[in-house]
């Protein structure tokens, strides 16, 4: 299924804005955001920059983007690099995030951003309250550097990983940060009480991770899994009036293509 099901000039206009990745297509960010800026609200730009790779945009292709972003009435999310853990027990390892994360909050000022994601990682589900405790200081300390650092008005978001996202939801005010509710997540590590939980993050949470879940993976087309919890969510945000970024975290062209439709016609019954 490809990209044109999607016809330009039917671009779906919902109370939240409706995002894709920045690979959804086998090419750069570049020609992923020609392709896609004619037919989302939003992209998530997915930026990494490790030693051996990186795909940050230069000063042209940001300029380029900018002018698509423009032209199409589009916008960007953008997702730090994951390389380094921004909670990790490794003074090292934290300065590495710190410097990574501010890179490419320099390189992006220019596009204003919705939001700046952030994983807030370094604990497993299973820590200790000392473990707990000492993490959420590293990370509040960071978090607040990254949110007063942020070169836009566009809220730092931290996103819920596999550890219970409320160990990191005071430290995230805390710090100055929003939320981001990656649903998908919460399918797989908290399927009996994921819809409460989406519930309680809702209120300061200005962008949703939405892909689906089978057999324990995520990241995959909304078709994959059932469409009961997809309707459940879309009524949820549709009753509490959500205005925020909702990105479907896929990366390719059929999961993406599947996953808007369904996202389309269900909210259709909704509405």
């Amino acid at each position: 299924m490809k990209l044109n099901w999607l016809a330009k000039g039917m671009r779906p206009r919902y109370p939240f804005s409706l995002g894709s990745t920045s690979y959804v297509i086998p090419a750069d960010i570049l020609p992923n955001v020609r392709r896609l800026a004619p037919l989302v609200d939003d992209v998530e730009l997915v930026l990494f920059e490790t030693p051996t790779a990186s795909n940050m945009p230069s000063a042209a292709v940001v300029r380029e983007l900018r002018e698509l972003a423009d032209e199409h009435e589009t916008g960007f999310t953008v997702h730090l690099p994951t390389a380094d853990r921004a909670g990790s027990s490794s003074r090292a390892e934290r300065k590495r995030y710190r410097a990574s994360a501010l890179r490419v909050m320099d390189v992006c000022a220019d596009l204003a951003p919705r939001a700046w994601v952030a994983h807030a990682e370094g604990i497993a589900s299973g820590a200790s309250a000392t473990e707990i405790s000492a993490w959420q200081g590293w990370c509040g300390d960071l978090l607040a550097e990254l949110a007063a650092a942020a070169p836009t008005s566009a809220p730092v978001a931290v996103e819920n990983l596999g550890y219970p996202w409320r160990w990191h939801s005071e430290t995230a005010r805390a710090a100055g940060c929003a939320l981001c509710c990656d649903v998908g997540h919460l399918w797989v590590d908290r399927p009996d009480t994921w819809l409460e939980e989406v519930e309680a993050m809702l209120p300061r949470t200005v962008v949703v991770h939405l892909h689906g879940v089978c057999d324990g993976k995520d990241h995959l087309s909304l078709r994959k899994g059932s469409e009961q919890p997809c309707r459940e969510l879309l009524d949820l945000m549709r009753q509490t009036m959500y205005t925020g970024v909702v990105t479907l975290e896929v990366f390719n062209e059929e999961d993406f293509v599947e996953s808007a439709l369904m996202v389309r016609s269900l909210w259709e019954t909704l509405s």
